[in-house]
């Protein structure tokens, strides 16, 4: 009788685990054995890295950050590490894919940052972080022509400038300065400051590495990171929130969570069709990893999560 006792307790023990370990796999981006249309680019805060359509093997390109890829997928653009040495301690590169050859588009002996395409291709935005804190948005062309300071912060009362990405106007940017939504236009001139509060509810969850991304498809809807309370594990972990990606309907007013409690998210960026969203995270029971990020794709309605590569920083 006892040993029948034993048997059925291990029995049950074993099915419980089991369930367990298939919930907790439920829960995981699946990884991607489809064929992705979109080319990508990201880094892995050494080097950057371009991943063609249809493809699952990513080409090491240079050693830099921030990458981001033209709209005819020819170059991409991309901040070079800095060095310490040289007058010159961060420059903007350009990285052309057919001959495999860099160009430097813009030194300075700031930290650069953010670089991104307008929609037509013709000029490039990027952020100057000075040695004295205050921050600058520029623009240039492909050609290093052309080079104009756009806004700085303090000007205009915005208080700084975060993650600045293009409207898909191509006349006109958007960046946060941990108040409102700032868009300036490609003068230099404030169009529109919306409270942050009005998009995510709570002003006070956002941080400075939180980015607001209008989609190309419906520049109304924009795609956003904001800090929330993490799993337990997360939080013993890091000791601090967890990262979670949402989107927000200027119009409807409309907000909707897109990521799972267990999966950290940074870096959106939409997919040229507007019908996905990319972005860099991990896992909370991998945070301890050597390197634990990865990318993952999802689409705008939340649905069809997986993981795409090892990397950060993405862009399509």
């Amino acid at each position: 009788m006892k040993s029948k006792w034993i048997v059925g307790l291990t029995i049950l023990v074993g099915s419980l685990i089991c369930s367990v370990d298939v919930a907790q796999r439920a829960s995981m981006p699946a990884v991607d054995t489809t064929q992705v249309s979109d080319a990508l680019v990201f880094g892995d805060r050494e080097w950057i890295y371009f991943l063609a359509p249809n493809s699952s093997t990513p080409r090491k390109l240079a050693k830099g950050n921030f990458p981001a890829l033209s709209p005819d997928r020819q170059r991409v653009v991309y901040c070079a590490p800095i060095n310490s040495s040289a007058s010159v301690s961060g420059a903007l590169m350009l990285f052309d894919l057919a001959s495999g050859k860099p160009a430097t588009l813009f030194g300075s002996n700031a930290w650069l940052a953010h670089p991104r395409w307008s929609p037509n291709g013709k000029r490039i935005s990027f952020t100057l972080a000075l040695s004295s804190g205050r921050r600058e948005l520029y623009l240039i062309s492909p050609d290093a022509s052309n080079s104009q300071k756009l806004i700085a912060g303090g000007d205009q009362d915005v208080d700084d400038i975060f993650n600045p990405v293009w409207a898909p106007d191509d006349q006109s940017l958007y960046f946060q300065d941990m108040s409102n939504l700032v868009q300036v236009n490609t003068s230099g001139q404030i169009l529109a400051k919306t409270p942050l509060g009005m998009i995510v509810a709570q002003k006070e969850s956002v941080t400075s590495a939180d980015s607001f991304v209008p989609s190309p498809s419906d520049p109304n809807l924009f795609a956003y990171t904001r800090s929330v309370p993490g799993t337990p594990l997360f939080e013993r972990t890091f000791g601090e929130p967890n990262t979670a990606l949402f989107t927000y309907d200027m119009r409807t007013k409309m907000r909707k969570r897109l990521t799972p409690v267990d999966l950290l998210a940074m870096d959106p960026v939409w997919s040229r069709d507007g019908q996905f969203i990319y972005f860099a995270g991990y896992l909370d029971r991998e945070g301890r990893a050597a390197y634990s990020f990865k990318i993952y794709r999802i689409a705008r309605d939340g649905s069809g999560l997986v993981q795409i590569a090892v990397g950060e920083t993405p862009g399509t």
